[in-house]
């Protein structure tokens, strides 16, 4: 009698996918297990990171550009740098920051190095590269520059240099070796506006500012490498500036209009790519906002009527990519994301960072 193969082989691819789906079942539990701080929340996954010492002025935050490190600083606790996945401390920073407001931190594309900027005062300034991979992190090196204010600063993807806008409207770059002078930047007519800052092209090594010197406020694009113009571009008449971390985009909000809009540029383009109404990034009602820029995104976090709301909007054409609202008395600080676009973190008045991760 013939042996009826067909039903045993049957049987077999039956019992071998019960097998790997109780296989991949388990694997997925022992994640959940692993990663318990994670919480899935339908389309997003976040973690909360308590404050360093139950403060809410844990306000200035910064990710790394793959977004698996978040730096956090408090004001008078220095600055702790933690795993997004995990809110485990990797580093510490024990230099504090004073509570001037204008102020820096800035991972290398590896995740091995920290910059750290503070305008203590007048006289003195703290512009620092800090090593994160030991437990205690160690300063690699320090830029010193006493009488003339530092406005923002920037270091490179690498780590091998420092890039400072000073009070004066010169550029001075640095080495991230030993913080000695590279060279300084001659922007011939144009003059850098040292009240919004200035941008880091890192695809052209460039940066880009405002030119206080036109009247329509254009923006200037100039070469590092070649200390030279590559080229302008007219913004019309704008106020608040915001640039992406890559340099690739540029907001600038236009308040003669009702309602206030920001426009988006393409640095390398040298175009406008996008408008956005300033109220469409807010609730109606807002007390207070914070925003941060990526290449293609806005991200706004707002508190009004005792809640804390968070958008995404495309700038492209303005659509919601995603949208939350915290428990009633949750106010927030700062929002950020990250370089890639996977990760977004906010700082909260209610001693917390929260961070969501994009799948």
């Amino acid at each position: 009698m013939k042996r009826n193969t067909i039903g045993h082989h049957s049987t077999s691819r039956i019992v071998l996918t019960m097998l790997l789906a109780l296989f991949v079942a388990f694997t997925a539990l022992s994640g959940c297990a692993k990663d318990a701080a994670i919480n899935d929340a339908n389309t997003d996954s976040f973690v909360d990171i308590p404050s360093v010492v139950g403060r809410d002025d844990a306000r200035l935050i910064t990710l790394s550009p793959d977004g698996s490190l978040i730096a956090v600083s408090v004001y008078t606790e220095g600055v702790k740098v933690f795993e997004t996945k995990t809110g485990t401390i990797v580093s510490e920073l024990s230099t504090k920051f004073s509570n001037i407001y204008f102020r820096k931190l800035q991972f290398t594309t590896d995740n091995k190095k920290l910059m750290f900027y503070d305008p203590r005062d007048f006289v003195s300034i703290t512009l620092s590269i800090f090593d994160i991979t030991t437990p205690t992190a160690k300063v690699v090196c320090n830029v010193l520059k006493s009488g003339i204010w530092i406005n923002d600063a920037h270091i490179s993807d690498d780590g091998n240099k420092i890039i400072a806008l000073y009070d004066n409207n010169l550029f001075n770059v640095y080495s991230g070796t030993n913080g000695s002078l590279l060279k300084t930047l001659h922007t011939a007519n144009f003059r850098a506006d040292r009240t919004t800052g200035f941008g880091f092209d890192r695809s052209e090594d460039a940066v880009i500012f405002r030119n206080t010197q036109t009247p329509n406020s254009s923006f200037v694009v100039w070469s590092i490498t070649n200390d030279t113009l590559i080229r302008t571009i007219n913004a019309g008449s704008n106020d608040v500036l915001r640039y992406s971390e890559d340099g690739i985009t540029f907001g600038a909000l236009n308040t003669g209009t009702s309602p206030s809009y920001y426009s988006f540029f393409n640095t390398m383009a040298g175009k406008k790519f996008g408008d956005l109404a300033e109220d469409s990034m807010f609730q109606s009602t807002n007390i207070g906002y914070s925003l941060f820029l990526t290449k293609d995104n806005i991200y706004s976090a707002s508190s009004a009527n005792s809640i804390g709301e968070i958008k995404i909007l495309r700038i492209v054409d303005g659509s919601t990519i995603f949208a939350k609202s915290l428990p009633s008395g949750i106010y927030f600080t700062n929002i950020v994301a990250n370089r890639q676009q996977t990760h977004i973190a906010v700082a909260t008045h209610n001693n917390f960072i929260r961070i969501w991760k994009f799948q």
